[in-house]
């Protein structure tokens, strides 16, 4: 049973796309609550997004980090002309991904934080 749930738990690669500095990788995981999270990771992770719904599974998951990974390398190629990650603002700052500003944990665009195992 601990086996199955540490595989559960284990990051999976849903899609990858290069930006014009580095590869990505657009994993899927589960948070500490076992929800599934999209996680675009390049040097640092930030969340795409967590699925909340008591019925979402793991190919759902990895779907909607495929469909991701497609849409932001459409994007880098130019063939899409805005970035298909919501932005936010917080405190009248607009955060971007590529920036160095930090959103809080509850905004889109996190930085991932793993629990120890």
């Amino acid at each position: 049973m601990a086996q199955q749930l540490a595989e559960m738990s284990a990051p999976r690669v849903g899609g990858r796309y290069r930006s014009r500095y580095q590869s990505h990788e657009v994993l899927v995981t589960r948070d500490s609550d076992g929800r599934w999270q999209v996680v675009d990771a390049a040097g640092s992770e930030f969340i795409v997004e967590t699925l909340t719904g008591h019925d979402d599974r793991l190919d759902q998951a990895l779907a909607l980090a495929r469909d991701y990974a497609a849409e932001q390398q459409a994007y880098q190629d130019g063939r899409r002309e805005s970035d298909p990650l919501p932005r936010r603002s917080v405190n009248g700052v607009t955060l971007d991904t590529n920036s160095a500003e930090t959103p809080t944990p509850d905004y889109v665009g996190a930085p991932l934080r793993r629990t120890p195992q």
